[in-house]
């Protein structure tokens, strides 16, 4: 599925983050605290050797059938997301962190095209995430000038809603005065109406 989002890249890098790794381990091996901080070291320090050699040790005198369910599923996690979890720092790439960029910077895509149960077909998705891209990557400017022959809007009209609004003259607007007639008994529903006011 990341292959497929690639689009034009040829090389993306899959990485979990810590807190979510040590969110994980905290959660399953809530009943084994010094378990718990002896093995989120071992993966801070990425060292697998270490993960092994704990995950043995404690399954060798666990009795409770929960407790061996739960390192289990832990063994399984950290062995098939091994690759995933080492550090950016750690991996042969031009940038040595950043996972933050996924955390965070989501946020300026998902608000717009989310936000108030918006729908898109493909190709307006794509459009829009092409046009958020190059605004984020202060682009747009550059790519917007080559692509149109004449500029749309003058430096000379830019101005402001507010400001053009402030400039224009309103009619002062009168409010009519009126009475209800009453032209039978105040038993009437109109002479009702008309002794309520």
């Amino acid at each position: 599925k990341f292959q497929s989002l690639g689009g034009r890249r040829s090389l993306f890098e899959y990485c979990l983050d810590s807190y979510h790794v040590m969110k994980y381990i905290t959660g399953k091996l809530g009943f084994d605290k010094f378990l718990q901080k002896e093995l989120r070291q071992a993966v801070k320090a990425y060292d697998y050797e270490r993960v092994e050699l704990l995950l043995d040790t404690v399954e060798s005198y666990l009795e409770q059938e929960e407790h061996l369910e739960r390192l289990s599923e832990v063994r399984a996690y950290l062995t098939r997301n091994w690759c995933w979890i080492r550090p950016l720092k750690d991996r042969n790439l031009p940038v040595s962190d950043g996972v933050g960029v996924c955390e965070s910077g989501h946020r300026f895509y998902t608000n717009r095209m989310k936000k108030q149960g918006r729908n898109w077909t493909r190709q307006g998705a794509e459009n829009m995430a092409t046009l958020l891209v190059s605004i984020r990557n202060g682009e747009f400017e550059r790519l917007y000038r080559a692509t149109v022959s004449e500029p749309v809007f003058s430096e000379e009209i830019a101005m402001s809603a507010s400001k053009a609004l402030k400039v224009m003259k309103h009619k002062e607007h009168t409010i009519p005065q009126a009475t209800i007639p009453v032209y039978g008994p105040k038993s009437s529903a109109m002479g009702r109406l008309s002794s309520l006011f």
